[in-house]
């Protein structure tokens, strides 16, 4: 309909219901008298005249709207009695994203308006994925307008403080309507979008990874208004007290002091903001305002500062899942770091290029089931390892979802793949700066083969093994394409949450990316405690074979050295069957269990312990038994 009628046609959407629901929603259906809530839906009127209602599908809709539609343009000879114009722009009050519309409604005709009200109004589109036209804000007025050539304006901001709003997305109408008897809608129109200046920072985030140096942002500020403007650059400094400064092209250095300066219509002037900083690990965020005296409007740009560490962002597209270990390990290597969550955080949508600006190493690990990287996601880290970034990439089902290329190939270094090989254990190759040594257990959800999905791949030219799996298979690559580097694991990291290895294999790869020295030896031992790790099956069913129950445990070298013994106790603490006895190797043993007692009959249903003893000390986890 919209494309049929074009601009004659506009569609505006207040809700009063759910998430998208609004006061003015509904104050308008009181008006109309549909009722008290809930209402009926769909209440659709033209120009405030007819109610249209719905049409039992898009196609049934479109033939009941079309005849009220074009009734209403011919009664009006396609013109209205009331012309409109104006625009609407984005600005930035506080830190808070605004939206500033103004209108000016002028009388054309020799007609009287009764009680005419003007309105403005902000449209969101796409809300909630599905959405359109959907009403988000509201400003109205009573107006005069009573001989031919009356103007009268009107203007409204608003803090865009709604959920996950799109500024992308909107867009501004302005009608004029009568506010008794029929409800006629004199004219409506849409406003265009008219920046009256706008700032672009070409780099927002920046690292001092030694502390106690200086740094430098620059920008470019420019009048996009037809008229000559007068602005205020100033300092909005919180970088927590380091010292903040700001120079505008033309001007003779920095300074702390507000700048005021006259920019002429399409000017652009360069503005750049330096910081200095002092020895504390931390980050510092500040900005500078920006204010124009014709329109009133402010606009704040903030920048970041890494201090003490290399700048860090963690992409988590790891679907719904709540992955911490990540964050866990930066924090406790003191590794400054921030959190772009897809899902929950930015509503599935993943960093661009322009997001990753700045940062020296990017983190991007997915999950256990939930595929690769698109080819766009592909190309941002492209570009992003082009600029000399960093990349540490955990993706278990990339190289099966992925269409073999160039960023396979040029980027993460692999050769050759294989497809879901699995690999219940990682074992880092001897000698290698970021997993030499280390043996890390992998547990995923039940089924485990429905989740252990990690690929086999092997290095090209640029490329090294640094993890294996218990089997063998390659499941990690470092890479150096001589621009920049990068980690792929081909299994899933998280299926490693909770070992502490894992927070010693991100902190040895991102040193490895910064090109920093990493001794692993050192810090082998505290990464292999001696530890019942997990029963699989549990519950375990002695009645659906076949199949057995597997015990993982892991012992360090010093258990190793003593007999160890693993039993099946009942609730009584009587043995019910001895599952090993003797030593162990160093590292990660998986012992099996038929579902027998002693004697080999089965066992019944019910609550049952598994006793691990080592010179280390007794572990006992429940195990319970079902039919």
């Amino acid at each position: 309909m919209l494309e049929e009628f074009g601009d004659q046609l506009i569609v505006i959407e207040p809700h009063t219901s759910e998430e998208l629901a609004m006061g003015w929603g509904n104050d308008r259906f009181l008006m109309y008298q549909v009722g008290d809530p809930p209402y009926y839906i769909p209440y659709v009127r033209f120009d405030g005249l007819t109610n249209a209602g719905g049409g039992g599908s898009c196609e049934g809709a479109a033939n009941n709207y079309r005849p009220h539609i074009q009734g209403r343009l011919d009664d009006l000879g396609g013109l209205a009695p009331v012309s409109v114009e104006g625009f609407w722009l984005l600005g930035e009050a506080g830190g808070t994203e605004t939206v500033t519309a103004k209108a000016g409604f002028k009388l054309e005709d020799p007609v009287t308006l009764v009680s005419p009200k003007a309105f403005l109004v902000v449209l969101e589109n796409e809300c909630l994925g599905t959405f359109d036209h959907i009403v988000r804000k509201v400003h109205e007025e009573f107006v005069r307008l009573t001989s031919v050539g009356d103007s009268v304006f009107i203007e409204a901001s608003w803090d865009v403080d709604w959920t996950n709003p799109n500024s992308e997305n909107f867009e501004c109408v302005a009608f004029i309507q009568k506010l008794t008897g029929d409800f006629e809608v004199y004219q409506a129109a849409r406003l265009p979008f008219r920046p009256d200046f706008t700032v672009q920072m070409g780099v927002t985030v920046a690292s001092i990874p030694e502390g106690s140096g200086m740094v430098e942002f620059t920008g470019i500020v420019t009048n996009t208004s037809e008229y000559e403007d007068t602005f205020t650059i100033s300092l909005n400094d919180t970088f927590g007290g380091w010292v903040a400064e700001f120079m505008v092209e033309g001007e003779g250095g920095f300074h702390a002091t507000p700048s005021v300066l006259p920019i002429l219509s399409e000017q652009a002037l360069e503005v750049t903001l330096r910081v200095t900083t002092d020895a504390e690990i931390r980050f510092g965020t500040g900005g500078l305002d920006f204010y124009s005296t014709n329109s009133e409007r402010s606009e704040y740009e903030d920048v970041t500062v890494f201090n003490g560490s290399p700048a860090i962002v963690a992409v988590d597209d790891d679907g719904s899942r709540e992955t911490t270990c990540v964050y866990d390990a930066l924090d406790a290597a003191d590794l400054l770091h921030v959190k772009w969550d897809v899902q929950h955080d930015h509503d599935t949508e993943a960093p661009t290029i322009e997001d990753l600006a700045g940062y020296d190493i990017v983190i991007w690990y997915h999950g256990i089931s939930v595929g690769g990287l698109s080819e766009q996601e592909e190309q941002t880290l492209m570009d992003f390892m082009d600029t000399g970034g960093g990349v540490f990439l955990a993706s278990q089902e990339h190289m099966s979802f992925a269409t073999y290329g160039t960023f396979e190939q040029d980027y993460l270094g692999v050769d050759t793949y294989t497809s879901h090989v699995q690999a219940d254990s990682s074992f880092g190759v001897p000698g290698d700066p970021i997993a030499g040594g280390l043996v890390i257990d992998m547990t995923y959800p039940e089924p485990q083969f429905f989740y252990d999905k990690a690929d086999e791949v092997s290095p090209n030219g640029i490329a090294t093994t640094f993890l294996q799996s218990e089997e063998g298979n390659g499941i990690g690559l470092r890479a150096d394409n001589g621009t920049a580097k990068c980690v792929f694991m081909s299994c899933a990291l998280v299926a490693m949450e909770g070992e502490p290895g894992q927070a010693l294999l991100i902190e040895n790869a991102v040193r490895w990316l910064l090109g920093l020295s990493s001794d692993v030896a050192d810090d082998i031992a505290r990464s292999q405690s001696t530890t019942m790790r997990r029963i699989i099956p549990n519950p375990y069913s002695i009645t659906q074979g076949p199949g057995l129950a597997s015990i993982r445990m892991r012992l360090s070298g010093e258990a190793s050295r003593a007999p160890v013994t693993l039993d099946l106790l009942d609730l009584n603490g009587r043995v019910v069957r001895n599952l090993v006895q003797g030593t162990l190797p160093a590292g990660t043993s998986t012992a099996t269990w038929d579902g027998r007692d002693v004697a080999g009959r089965l066992v019944g249903a019910g609550v049952y312990f598994v006793r691990f003893n080592t010179i280390e000390g007794e572990q006992n986890q429940r195990m319970v038994v079902i039919k």
